[in-house]
């Protein structure tokens, strides 16, 4: 269980350094407007280290478990019943988004 722990922090730091860096070239506020919502875990029409943290929580879940969250299973735009790296991948390519 562990390892799950430490891969994860891995993968939250190196997605977070990423999406700095691309903010960065991104518009005037630093943040690029999409049509959707893809990769808002938390509802809040962002994708920002918030959905990271709620997508967190629920990492390593499956459909059933208590702390299984639907809104975090996100890949690929159809629940797996999983939420794992996968789902990561989704918020980190849409990270720093607003939507319209």
């Amino acid at each position: 269980m562990m390892w799950k722990f430490v891969s994860l922090l891995v993968v939250l730091v190196l997605v977070l350094a990423m999406g700095f860096a691309a903010s960065a070239q991104d518009g005037q506020d630093g943040q690029k407007t999409v049509a959707c919502c893809v990769g808002d875990v938390n509802g809040d029409a962002r994708v920002d280290i918030l959905d990271f943290s709620t997508l967190a929580m629920a990492y390593g879940s499956t459909c059933g478990d208590t702390r299984y969250n639907p809104a975090a299973d996100l890949w690929p735009n159809v629940p797996d019943c999983e939420v794992n790296e996968q789902d990561f991948r989704v918020v980190q390519l849409f990270f720093n988004t607003r939507c319209e």
